[in-house]
């Protein structure tokens, strides 16, 4: 049967006008579920912010690498849904405030920017060396890491002769890093009155067998070991005497 006879039963008029476009889907009204999802995401970007903005103020001095790195989850979620708000909650880049930037034509100097990183060199040295826990070497990509520029102090270390001069002096050769860590072990066994076998001590130092070969290394680490021995049979001795006298 055609398709007027159909038309013809449901009262249907035939043949169907057609304005020549497509007939477009009604839109429906927001659901309450995306208004859910909306408020949701608007009170965790709310959260998210306040938590990067607390964290901003515990570590004011810190630079963007730190924060990225200590707040890895916060800044990445922020970083997806949120990013223009987050760059301008940023540390102030380090390469930006340590590095002068060429303005046109004009001349960048250097040599005043050299003096200024220069004398923080040696304070940037002996934060390192006090930070808790076991120690880390003094080198190049640790006092960058510092300072919050990695790439941009070693790009132009060549026009800063007085940066490079203190780096050079502060840097740790693999003889005194090995002493470094085999003084703080001592000092963790001192305070336990503890006597490790020269195996342990050799684990806990991290002391690779290649420095065991070297002649200071060896001097430092059986004199570390007999000190321990020494200070606990004083210990020992001190307690015993104590006991006799009560």
């Amino acid at each position: 049967m055609s398709n007027g006879f159909y038309a013809a039963r449901l009262n249907l008029p035939f043949p169907r006008k057609s304005n020549g476009s497509r007939s477009r889907l009604i839109e429906s009204p927001e659901l309450p579920l995306n208004r859910i999802h909306q408020s949701d995401h608007s009170e965790k970007l709310k959260l998210y912010r306040q938590k990067w903005l607390s964290a901003r103020a515990a570590y004011p001095s810190k630079g963007r690498t730190f924060m990225r790195n200590n707040f890895r989850r916060l800044h990445s979620w922020l970083n997806r849904y949120d990013k223009m708000w987050l760059e301008a909650n940023l540390p102030v880049s380090a390469s930006y405030k340590s590095f002068p930037k060429r303005i046109g034509k004009a001349i960048v100097d250097w040599s005043a920017c050299d003096v200024q990183l220069s004398n923080q060199i040696p304070s940037i040295i002996e934060r390192i060396k006090s930070k808790p826990g076991y120690p880390k070497k003094i080198s190049l990509s640790e006092i960058t890491r510092e300072l919050g520029s990695n790439s941009s102090l070693r790009q132009r270390l060549s026009k800063l002769p007085l940066t490079s001069t203190e780096i050079s002096r502060g840097l740790e050769s693999r003889e005194d890093f090995t002493i470094r860590k085999i003084r703080w072990v001592f000092d963790c066994y001192r305070v336990q009155n503890a006597i490790p076998a020269r195996w342990q001590f050799i684990k806990e130092a991290r002391i690779q067998s290649y420095d065991l070969k070297l002649a200071k290394v060896q001097k430092v680490l059986d004199k570390a070991i007999e000190l321990l021995r020494i200070q606990n049979q004083t210990t020992t001795a001190l307690t015993e005497v104590e006991e006799y006298t009560e």
